[in-house]
């Protein structure tokens, strides 16, 4: 097994107390990570994004942490319905819905942002997995990122001219089988979270590797083996999901009645 850790939601409003811990941990046993960073955050909290914030990401990338763009704004809407996004079990998106011409201009911007504070992205990290077939071709014209961290597979992969790398955990995995990301979102990890995590990463120490570790160029290209996982596991996700919401309907009437 290979784990690539994932951190999301690097923003001016992150939990630094959180990330500064998981952070201590990934060091300490020598994990690079990825982290997708939202270049002009919209949605987690009224702190701008300033040039300090800038200096951090940047120290990140400075100490071989892999840096992904992580949309524009991380401001997503509930998917349009009869719209289907590359990624199934999707729920909302920041780019779904937009034309070619407009995703292109978002992902020009994100990329000027991050290029004009010295930062250079490597990977297109989706908000809550929402992008779509126009999404890719968007990132196919503008050129400057060739992977793509999401997708359901074992493997990375290779699709319409992108690398995939597949990203169904977010913990690590019990089995330990294949290639996996495991993406974790410091900023909302209780202290529980971040010690199990730090439990996990020291039994599997042995696993992990960083994005520049990979040898991309010999990523085979997907199968329907791999679209058949996809369709198992959001099955799995959607009732997993009902579950939860009958459940959360029945406390709300528990509750109605005491």
């Amino acid at each position: 097994m290979r784990v690539l850790i994932r951190l999301d939601d690097f923003t001016p409003n992150s939990n630094r107390e959180s990330w500064g811990k998981i952070g201590a941990i990934l060091d300490d046993l020598r994990i690079k990570p990825l982290v997708a960073v939202v270049p002009e955050d919209r949605y987690f909290g009224p702190e701008p994004t300033t040039a300090d914030f800038w200096s951090s990401v940047r120290e990140l990338q400075a100490k071989g942490w892999s840096i992904g763009l992580h949309g524009e704004t991380h401001i997503v809407e509930r998917i349009p319905v009869g719209m289907r996004g590359e990624i199934s079990f999707a729920t909302k998106s920041e780019f779904i819905g937009l034309p070619l011409e407009a995703q292109l201009e978002k992902l020009r911007r994100a990329w000027a942002t991050f290029v004009a504070n010295g930062v250079r992205p490597v990977a297109f990290v989706a908000p809550n997995h929402g992008f779509d077939r126009i999404t890719v071709e968007a990132l196919s014209r503008h050129g400057q990122i060739r992977v793509v961290s999401d997708g359901v597979s074992l493997r990375p992969f290779m699709d319409r001219g992108l690398c995939w790398l597949p990203q169904v955990d977010w913990r690590m995995p019990k089995i330990p089988l294949g290639f996996r990301t495991v993406c974790l979102h410091p900023s909302t990890m209780s202290a529980a979270d971040i010690a199990e995590f730090a439990r996990s990463a020291e039994r599997a120490v042995g696993s992990f590797v960083a994005l520049d570790e990979l040898d991309l160029e010999h990523a085979q290209p997907r199968t329907p083996g791999d679209a058949a996982l996809e369709y198992l596991l959001s099955g799995y996700i959607a009732v997993k999901e009902r579950i939860a919401r009958l459940l959360a309907v029945r406390a709300t009437r528990m509750a109605s009645r005491a």
